[in-house]
């Protein structure tokens, strides 16, 4: 789906039809309008998208969560992370590792600063190609969790200028074969 503005030739006019008029009874002077508001667009030379529940909910199932969060961080940063690896899925000791390359602009570098999580170990590598962020459960957690794992990005190794935070929904799941957890 793509969205469309509404282009009319006097897009923003409205008529106001007086309904009621009331006056300050002690002093007589105007105390309230009472006021039917219609359009008076003029001409519409495009319809456009209707803003309502269905068009928006259609949206969003056509352009899911993980393809927004790829093409987001694409087009705005030149993060290029595989969208199915916006959702990390773990099960009994499983680790996820999630690539990070860039687009037509030089490295920047993620890092945990701002972000603490007691249930996983999360390591960064910026001195290979690709990046890469690793996740691992910690041994403490034994129980089905979810959340979310932030990572903030900065544009050198020095942690001075964040330019933005990269967002990982996770599930975890125990495995009953594993006596760790």
């Amino acid at each position: 789906m793509r969205f469309e503005n509404r282009e009319t030739t006097n897009s923003n006019r409205k008529n106001l039809h007086v309904l009621e008029v009331n006056y300050n009874p002690n002093t007589g002077e105007l105390a309230s309008l009472e006021v039917e508001e219609t359009s008076n667009e003029g001409t519409v030379t495009q319809e456009g998208t209707k803003l309502n529940a269905t068009n928006l909910n259609n949206a969003f199932e056509d352009f899911n969560r993980n393809k927004f969060l790829h093409f987001y961080f694409k087009e705005l940063y030149g993060i290029v992370i595989n969208e199915d690896d916006y959702t990390i899925e773990l099960n009994g000791t499983t680790s996820k590792t999630i690539n990070i390359t860039y687009d037509n602009i030089s490295p920047l570098y993620p890092s945990l600063t701002d972000t603490y999580n007691p249930n996983f170990n999360i390591s960064i590598n910026t001195e290979s190609t690709p990046q890469t962020i690793e996740v691992t459960r910690n041994n403490n957690l034994n129980v089905s969790d979810s959340g979310r794992i932030k990572i903030s990005v900065f544009v050198s190794g020095s942690e001075n200028t964040k330019v933005c935070e990269l967002n990982f929904k996770y599930t975890y799941t125990p495995s009953s074969t594993n006596p760790l957890d």
